[in-house]
């Protein structure tokens, strides 16, 4: 069996207690990044610093429009790493809001050419990220993308994200944008799940950046 999805409820309430193996506790803080445009509704994620315009788009498309991103981020007071500033924050996953209605079932978003039946227990398909961020966009920007990526400032703003966790950048075309968002976990390779409605339509394209595997999951004294 591949991997199964995590509980993205509590991830996506503010207010939400971590515990954590060292015996500190996080907060989950849900952040708005902006609304990222879909005109042909062929959603794309990757590393945004990873110049190859050939990744292709999920395999399960949206209605061509809007769609708002918000970011789930767990916030320590004091870091609870050594030689990290405190306060920390590390973003746990990136949702894509298609509509608003109960969840029934969860799926890997999958490229053309990948079989879940193919993966071992435990095994996903995911977004590779050797840059410690990922981005969330339509397949008609990747040639924006490509030529972002030539720009030294737009490379320093992608570092400078800080604690808002995620940015909405416009591109060349006032019809697309690229949202980019920090990695919890730093580099990998990380899942996108979509949650289906009963009528079996997507509702959200959520990428798991994995940090809150390595919580106690909430906390007894969760509010």
């Amino acid at each position: 069996m591949p991997a199964r999805p995590s509980d993205f409820g509590p991830m996506f309430r503010a207010g939400t207690r971590y515990g954590w193996p060292d015996g500190t506790h996080s907060v989950i803080d849900v952040r708005a990044v902006g609304e990222l445009k879909l005109p042909t509704g062929r959603l794309v994620a990757q590393d945004p610093r990873w110049e190859h315009r050939k990744v292709p788009p999920f395999t399960v498309p949206v209605p061509p429009g809007g769609y708002p991103v918000v970011v789930s981020i767990s916030h320590w007071d004091e870091s609870p790493t050594a030689g990290i500033a405190s306060p920390l924050r590390l973003v746990n996953a990136v949702k894509l809001v298609v509509a608003d209605q109960p969840v029934t079932c969860w799926e890997l978003a999958l490229q053309p050419g990948q079989d879940p039946a193919a993966l071992e227990e435990g095994q996903f398909f995911g977004f590779g990220v050797d840059s410690g961020t990922g981005c969330f966009f339509d397949a008609a920007a990747g040639d924006h993308l490509h030529q972002l990526q030539q720009d030294r400032e737009w490379t320093q703003a992608i570092a400078a994200i800080g604690a808002e966790g995620a940015i909405d950048v416009p591109t060349a075309d006032p019809d697309l944008n690229i949202i980019i968002f920090k990695c919890g976990m730093g580099d990998g390779s990380y899942p996108v799940w979509i949650a289906r409605a009963a009528s079996q339509d997507p509702l959200y394209f959520l990428a798991d950046l994995e940090l809150l595997q390595h919580s106690l999951v909430p906390a007894a004294d969760e509010p």
